[in-house]
């Protein structure tokens, strides 16, 4: 694909993504070992769409997608991460469209469950002159500070590298031994109320984090980028 920057704020985020947030994984506690992180360089000349996954944060994490074709469709954790660790992520030849891709990440043996989770959203090779889309989706919920790169190709910012726990409202919090591991929305399963930009997660997450999705159906928040490989980078 062309590599030169383009930047187009979505109409929808609906027609080029499967969906705006979403449930995310259900609980896996697996014991698989950290990946020795492998930050070679991707090559944006092998025809194949990569997404690369860096752990900047200061304890371990276990990274995942979920995938959103055919609804909300979790999936486990494909790398436990160490500090300062990456891992590639082989999505398919690049000449195909992927629709609804999301990664997740949450902390190793904090896992708050299915649509608890900031997440990454990438739409590859769209409908929409070819182009890839990308956002950061808090529709949900916040778990960790994230931002997503173009490799090889600058892109438009997208990210919430702030970490939003300390303050999350206390409607919404999830805690594990006393400590905060999710905001989340769906501490009221009311769709309505989910759902609801006047939802006070939702106004705390656009008051902090103004480049990502804090409601579903928010559509200034969607970035198009023309590249083959992108970086996911948990605690930026």
């Amino acid at each position: 694909m062309d590599q030169s920057r383009i930047i187009v704020t979505a109409a929808s985020c609906v027609l080029l993504l499967a969906a705006c947030g979403g449930a995310g994984p259900v609980n896996d506690e697996g014991d698989d070992p950290p990946v020795e992180g492998v930050e070679a360089a991707l090559s944006s000349t092998d025809g194949v769409a990569t997404i690369q996954v860096k752990n900047n944060c200061n304890f371990q994490i276990k990274v995942g997608t979920t995938a959103k074709s055919n609804g909300s469709v979790p999936n486990p954790p494909f790398a436990t991460l160490a500090p300062g660790k990456s891992t590639n992520h082989p999505i398919g030849p690049d000449n195909r469209t992927y629709a609804g891709i999301a990664i997740y990440g949450y902390r190793d043996g904090a896992n708050p469950g299915g649509g608890n989770m900031s997440l990454a959203e990438f739409g590859l090779n769209t409908s929409f002159h070819n182009l890839d889309f990308i956002d950061v989706s808090l529709v949900d919920a916040f778990n960790l500070p994230l931002r997503i790169d173009g490799i090889g190709v600058r892109c438009p910012y997208v990210g919430c590298g702030l970490n939003l726990l300390p303050g999350c409202p206390a409607s919404g919090q999830i805690r594990r031994n006393g400590q905060i591991i999710s905001c989340t929305k769906f501490m009221n399963q009311n769709p309505q109320v989910v759902n609801d930009p006047n939802n006070p997660i939702a106004r705390y997450f656009a008051s902090k984090c103004s480049s990502a999705y804090a409601y579903s159906g928010d559509t200034t928040n969607d970035r198009s980028c023309n590249g083959q490989d992108y970086r996911v980078t948990f605690c930026p």
